[in-house]
């Protein structure tokens, strides 16, 4: 289960970058016709990095808002992140610490904002991400060890499948799964059984105690009856 911290970042960061990548596609088009510059990292010219870096950031920042694995969004946003950071470093490297204001001017043009205040925006939006994805992940990978430390158990929702961590004090209580709603009690964790769906032939894995239990399939959403393997 997604926290309420990282969900919330990854939202703000999938906004951010569809924003950005839609602002790079806008500025191609209001720039047409110009004679842009040429990147001189790359060599090429900027309406083309323009395409480059906005459908990157249009793919990350869907992946954000739609993906399911909070580890594989945060992974993305780092990557992005670093890379623009790595980026932009090379052109102050290569072109001075106002590099930006000439290669990137085309997109402060199209919105009416100085190359200072496109400046200032970047490093901020950069900054962002880069330092949340950085200490979010490393959040998540210290509760995981704390979790184990601890002697946590993970069961698997009979109704939806989806993995269910609790620590033993929780042993009994009801609650609504955090994936599909639907009201568990939490148990011990059993042997597995596995089944295999008779509609899609997809495998589906379920507690002992859930056995004769009717569910949606995983895999097709489709009703099925928890049966016991041949």
């Amino acid at each position: 289960m997604q926290s309420k911290a990282i969900l919330r970042f990854t939202n703000s960061a999938g906004v951010l970058l569809t924003a950005a990548g839609v602002a790079m596609f806008i500025s191609n088009g209001a720039n047409a016709g110009f004679v842009p510059p040429h990147d001189p990292l790359f060599e090429i010219s900027m309406p083309v990095m323009f395409w480059i870096v906005g459908s990157i950031g249009l793919g990350v920042g869907m992946v954000c808002l739609f993906g399911k694995l909070a580890s594989v969004k945060l992974s993305l946003v780092l990557w992005f992140a670093l890379n623009f950071c790595a980026y932009w470093l090379g052109l102050v490297w290569i072109a001075g610490p106002h590099s930006f204001d000439g290669y990137w001017g085309g997109l402060a043009d199209s919105f009416g904002i100085s190359p200072l205040t496109l400046n200032l925006i970047l490093e901020m939006a950069c900054l962002y991400l880069l330092a949340g994805s950085s200490a979010l992940l490393a959040w998540s990978r210290l509760r995981q060890i704390t979790e184990q430390k601890a002697g946590y158990l993970k069961i698997p929702c009979p109704s939806c499948g989806g993995k269910i961590k609790f620590p033993p004090a929780d042993m009994g209580r009801q609650i609504p799964c955090p994936h599909c709603q639907v009201i568990l009690t939490l148990r011990k964790p059993e042997d597995m059984m596995k089944m295999v769906c008779v509609l899609c032939g997809g495998h589906v894995e379920f507690p002992a105690h859930a056995l004769g239990q009717k569910i949606p399939c995983p895999h097709c959403a489709k009703t099925i009856t928890l049966l016991q393997p041949a």
